[in-house]
């Protein structure tokens, strides 16, 4: 268990190192996914997504204060719903292997 709580304090410390933004724009372009860059884009939003669960899944308003978020929780959670599984699946493969 101990080495787990370890891997989850490097990575929430690191997150952008360990998936850098390149590898979330490159795979949504390889899955097809469309977007348009705004305050909560892919990046953001799954970085945002990743702090969220890292701290035990809290709710979108306390993220704010968390991640000092400049976009509304209901932004967040609209951004949220246009990530598509297909890009979670790919990201946690990716992740996997790395």
């Amino acid at each position: 268990m101990v080495k787990l709580q370890t891997g989850i304090e490097k990575v929430k410390e690191d997150y952008s190192q360990i998936i850098p933004p390149e590898a979330i724009v490159g795979n949504c372009r390889r899955i097809g996914h469309r977007f348009r860059q705004r305050k909560c884009g892919p990046v953001e939003t799954f970085y945002l997504f990743l702090i969220q669960v890292l701290n035990g899944n809290v709710a979108c308003g306390a993220l704010r204060h968390l991640a000092g978020m400049t976009c509304s929780a209901t932004a967040y959670g609209n951004a949220r719903m246009r990530l598509p599984l297909a890009l979670l699946r790919v990201l946690l493969t990716w992740v996997c292997r790395s």
